[in-house]
């Protein structure tokens, strides 16, 4: 049997761990939960339990888990990643911590954690702030934002196993991941393939997860059926005069010269069709950037925004949609 160990007093979290024990035992076939909604407006869809109980049980195969191991809860229990590490430790008859979602989830340690989900804002703030903390994990899962190179690096240092992870609501949790410190791309796990269109997206053939072929809106490099390399959305894909840019590949590079948090995006142009902008969440305006060490001339941002702060989804994501939005209503008047 599974062992719950709330070290959090937030009853809102408190309540949504509880609800979803309860939703998963009782005998509905199905469990709702929303879509992140960093690329439109969330929904609320219906995932088959059986489909959530193969890709619990594929992670604990693939990540080695034993009943009695440790696992720590930190991200909302109302998103899917928060689900979905519960579920893996309620099949796995794991200890589980619970813990606030917040950018410091290991400030209470009181004995070693095997497992736990991080997004990558949370991972950097400790490495900035309390690196060792980092010591008493032996594996750290992050999903939810692609990795900068910036943090790259930093994670070659640490004495864990850290994992990227790829997937999405629809497909419960990760279909593919890359181990950080060996690994440079994204591998299926087991019972999973890849194949793209003629755009170059992501197709997922994963059958025991209800998806014999489900089309992503990700761009990528497919090194085989089972391996590919991530660039990008084709939904945030910048076409200026003709040529298509990928602002994840421009982020990547510009992480080593912008220390706050920033995105790429594109904004009509008369000439262009579309232009490349920097969104920079900072009160300290009118910054110079050497763009050109690190951009081609077609990726360089043509204007620059600033925010004080950035629109975040529930499950903590910078939600370029409706911080874009903000910008364009300033700009009315």
């Amino acid at each position: 049997m599974s062992k719950l160990f709330f070290l959090t007093e937030n009853q809102e979290t408190i309540a949504q761990v509880r609800q979803f024990i309860e939703d998963w035992y009782n005998s509905e076939e199905v469990i709702y939960t929303k879509t992140s909604g960093s690329t439109g407006t969330p929904k609320v869809i219906a995932l088959k339990k059986s489909f959530m109980e193969a890709s619990a049980l594929a992670s604990g195969k693939y990540f080695h888990f034993r009943e009695n191991e440790r696992i720590r809860l930190a991200l909302s229990p109302a998103t899917i990643g928060g689900k979905m590490l519960l579920l893996r430790g309620l099949l796995h008859n794991m200890n589980i911590e619970i813990t606030d979602a917040g950018k410091h989830p290991l400030q209470r340690i009181e004995h070693p954690i095997d497992f736990i989900s991080l997004v990558p804002y949370q991972l950097e703030y400790m490495l900035e702030n309390d690196p060792k903390a980092l010591n008493s994990v032996q594996v750290i899962l992050l999903g939810g934002a692609p990795v900068s190179p910036k943090l790259q690096d930093q994670i070659s240092s640490l004495p864990c196993s850290v994992y990227a992870s790829y997937g999405m609501t629809e497909t419960m949790s990760h279909v593919a991941l890359k181990n950080l410190k060996t690994q440079t791309t994204f591998q299926a796990i087991e019972g999973v393939h890849f194949s793209v269109n003629e755009s170059q997206q992501l197709i997922i053939h994963a059958p025991m997860l209800g998806h014999p072929a489900l089309l992503t809106t990700d761009i990528v490099d497919l090194i085989s059926e089972r391996e590919f390399n991530w660039k990008g959305r084709a939904d945030f894909v910048i076409n200026s005069a003709g040529i298509k840019i990928h602002p994840e590949l421009i982020e990547n590079a510009l992480s080593s010269l912008i220390s706050d948090r920033f995105f790429i995006i594109g904004e009509p142009d008369d000439t262009f069709g579309e232009r490349v902008v920097l969104v920079i969440e900072s009160d300290k305006k009118e910054q110079v950037f050497p763009f050109e060490k690190v951009l081609s001339r077609y990726e360089i941002p043509k204007r620059i925004y600033y925010l004080p702060k950035f629109i975040e989804t529930a499950s903590g994501k910078t939600d370029r949609l409706m911080t874009k939005k903000i910008i364009d209503a300033a700009a009315d008047h």
